[in-house]
């Protein structure tokens, strides 16, 4: 019987050997930079590939760049389907340049996500770019699209509970640019043949600066939309914080909470989407305000410090803090401990400070307080590193 045994196995080991063998990517797999060894396992290349099937029929569109020989070695059936009605299956040109518009940022060995998804025909694409070796290029994309229209469901809930409490505020500030126009143009009107050149022109002058403060304030009302590229510049983050303040500060003074705004460095230059941080903060310090309903001497703290190639701005408030056990799940959908929360504030928060390539943390004791930690950049096209960071400061 063990010598039967021993001859089936031989003989099946045989078979084997007689089929022609499978391989993920041959021109990949024989490449002499690989020297056997498989690249998807890192492993010997056994010979007849257990990779091929799932890569095809995978959910997770995968196209792999051969970029000496400027041809896309695969594209499976997803990848192929997300472009099927404008670009033929590997198209090395159109591919290219839709998804690989900077290859020289992309190292070897490692992945270069996108931040802003691609919007192709009617659906949304995530994508990353993985340079496998200084001739390929991977490529795997995902279908998005239900995910960007829940989240932006959220952001439209999260605005509509946030926009009541700016309002107030808003017409503040617009009330006192409008009273000081409809003054300016009634002492014009009553004196312009009495007043010299220079004298109208100082009065046009005070006009035009209280018409670019409400031209502020209106902007500042425009909500950043998940589904929008931010538009990146350069921002004074203390002069935006002032002008946030001044906007917020009427509320808050409502529930007798100190603000207080502190630079720390001479340079406090960003590179950020105004509106989107103007949302971002927006939600914080709603958060803060809500944690110091029940302190003797509640206050809020906005903060700016340069550390070296970015920018960290803090809210700190005093309030009741959070729960430990908690800490964990505060970027979760749905996720709260107030009784009226959605759970959508903070993932918000963290979606739009991601698309303008900037890091949040937040560190929290009970019964002490929390301070929210935002990593804004000073360069254009730069993420910031993710910083770690003891959570439970206590």
């Amino acid at each position: 019987m063990e010598l039967q045994q021993t001859k089936d196995f031989n003989s099946e080991n045989n078979f084997f050997q007689g089929q022609k063998k499978r391989k993920i990517l041959p021109i990949i797999c024989d490449d002499d930079t690989n020297k056997g060894i498989c690249p998807i396992s890192k492993e010997d290349c056994p010979g007849d590939c257990i990779y091929s099937d799932v890569m095809e029929n995978v959910n997770l569109g995968i196209i792999i760049f051969d970029i000496q020989n400027e041809c896309v070695e695969f594209q499976n059936k997803l990848a192929a389907s997300f472009f099927k009605d404008t670009i033929e299956k590997k198209d090395f040109n159109n591919l290219y340049a839709l998804l690989i518009p900077e290859p020289d940022n992309i190292k070897v060995q490692q992945s270069s996500y996108n931040t802003n998804p691609l919007k192709y025909n009617d659906r949304i694409l995530g994508y990353t770019n993985y340079k496998i070796s200084n001739r390929f290029i991977m490529t795997l994309i995902l279908d998005i699209t239900e995910k960007e229209r829940l989240e932006s469901i959220a952001a439209a809930i999260n605005t509509m509970n946030n926009i009541g409490y700016i309002f107030s505020g808003i017409r503040h500030e617009i009330g006192n640019p409008l009273n000081s126009i409809k003054m300016t143009t009634s002492v014009l009107k009553l004196k312009i043949d009495s007043f010299s050149k220079e004298t109208v022109l100082s009065y046009i002058d005070r006009i035009q600066k209280e018409t670019s403060r409400i031209e502020y304030l209106l902007l500042s009302l425009k909500s950043f939309n998940v589904y929008e590229n931010p538009k990146m510049e350069k921002v004074d983050i203390f002069l935006f914080l002032k002008k946030f303040i001044s906007l917020a500060s009427t509320d808050i003074k409502k529930n007798n909470i100190t603000l207080n705004l502190k630079s720390y460095s001479k340079d406090n230059h960003g590179i950020t989407d105004p509106r989107a941080l103007h949302q971002v903060l927006i939600n914080l310090v709603t958060n803060a305000v809500d944690s110091l309903k029940e302190k003797e001497k509640p206050e809020i703290v906005l903060s700016i410090r340069r550390k070296k190639e970015h920018l960290v701005l803090s809210v700190i408030d005093n309030g009741c803090g959070i729960p430990h056990d908690s800490q964990k799940e505060l970027f979760k959908p749905f996720f709260t401990n107030k009784p009226d929360g959605t759970g959508l504030g903070l993932v918000i928060v963290k979606k739009l400070l991601a698309k303008m390539n900037s890091t949040i943390h937040i560190q929290s004791c009970e019964k002490i307080g929390t301070t929210v930690i935002i990593n804004i950049p000073i360069k254009h096209n730069e993420l910031v590193a993710q910083e770690k960071y003891i959570t439970d400061t206590c």
